[in-house]
């Protein structure tokens, strides 16, 4: 994301934080009115249908790609692998129904 918004011409703050974390993220937004976070739709889609946060106004169409399973060519994988891949490709298409 630093990259994309250095493209954008927007400065990278001194005072960011970079974290993995949605509590803490969550935490940090909601305390501080002037905080921005930039996380997936789906973290956050209770506290906007809730109005506790809103949604700016971004294109970060360029931001998103591919997500993907990786594995070995020779590698068989296991029942549970395919059965969670299946589930993640279902839930990625009904995603995309949703949100496209």
């Amino acid at each position: 994301m630093a990259r994309y918004l250095i493209a954008q011409g927007v400065p990278l703050f001194s005072n960011r934080i970079e974290t993995a974390s949605p509590a803490f993220g969550r935490a940090v937004t909601l305390t501080d009115p002037g905080t921005v976070w930039i996380i997936s739709y789906g973290v956050v889609a209770d506290d906007i249908a809730q109005g506790r946060l809103k949604v700016l106004d971004i294109d970060l169409a360029s931001t998103s790609g591919a997500v993907g399973i990786m594995s070995r060519a020779e590698e068989v994988p296991s029942v549970a692998t395919r059965t969670f891949a299946k589930g993640l490709g279902d839930l990625c298409k009904e995603s995309d129904l949703d949100h496209g």
